[in-house]
This record gives structure tokens, sequence and C-alpha cells, in this order.
């Protein structure tokens, strides 16, 4: 089943989409890294926060 994610930044309209949770992260912490440098984020609040589409 697909999964979703946004952004939580006040603002920001990313979403990452994928099959698996993993794709997910992934795309997240791409997201986070190039548009969020100073947020820390932590994988297990991704996970909290993944919905099934």
């Amino acid at each position: 089943m697909p999964r979703q994610f946004s952004c939580v930044v006040e603002g920001c309209d990313f979403t990452a989409d994928g099959v698996t949770e993993e794709e997910v992260l992934e795309q997240v912490q791409e997201h986070a890294d190039a548009e969020h440098p100073d947020m820390d984020v932590k994988e297990s609040m991704v996970r909290e926060n993944i919905e099934e589409t």
C-alpha cells in the first residue's frame, strides 16, 4: 500500500510518496538535508507520521 509523509515545517509543501516506509524515509532525509539542514530529523518521528494512502 502506498505511503506518504508531509513536511512538518510551516509553509513547506513538500510531500514524500513511496511504496515502502524506507522509500519515504530516504526522500524525507534528502529533503531535510537540502531544505532544512538545521533540523535534526528523527527516523522514529517520521515513521510515526507516515500515512497509508
